[in-house]
């Protein structure tokens, strides 16, 4: 398993990788949301595969960048570093134990943040794979 990893200047972001294909995007739809500058609504699609993600361009205005070069799609593996807008993106690989707590916690923006905001649910809310918005619901969106 898999987690995806996002920079942007001191702010990183944590997300585990989903099965099946997923929208990375700065939409509130995106199943992957990256609220950094230069990431489009619907920047890109991501797909795990063997050994990593695969990333796949979705027409997006910045694109993906590898090693200075724009390219359609690209497979990230621990170590390769691919630029989505401004932001940094890497793969990491987990172990069982930390997928299943990060399936518990939820998503988390960065390791400053308390545990205790992290686990917050209100009624009515539902999981989903967003960072925290700003509002204190750290990616659970009502239902």
């Amino acid at each position: 398993m898999f987690r995806l990893v996002a920079r942007h200047g001191e702010e990183i972001l944590h997300f585990m990788v989903p099965e099946g294909e997923a929208v990375l995007g700065s939409s509130e739809d995106a199943a992957i949301r990256i609220p950094f500058a230069g990431v489009s609504r619907r920047h890109a699609t991501l797909t795990a595969v063997p050994g990593g993600v695969r990333l796949v361009d979705a027409g997006s205005k910045n694109g993906l960048v590898r090693d200075g070069v724009l390219v359609h799609e690209v497979v990230l593996l621990p170590g390769v570093v691919v630029q989505v807008g401004r932001a940094l993106f890497t793969v990491e690989e987990v172990s069982t134990s930390e997928e299943e707590v990060a399936l518990l916690m939820g998503p988390y923006p960065s390791p400053s943040r308390p545990p205790a905001a992290r686990n917050r649910r209100a009624e009515g809310e539902t999981d989903a794979i967003t960072p925290d918005g700003g509002d204190g619901n750290y990616g659970r969106r009502p239902a």
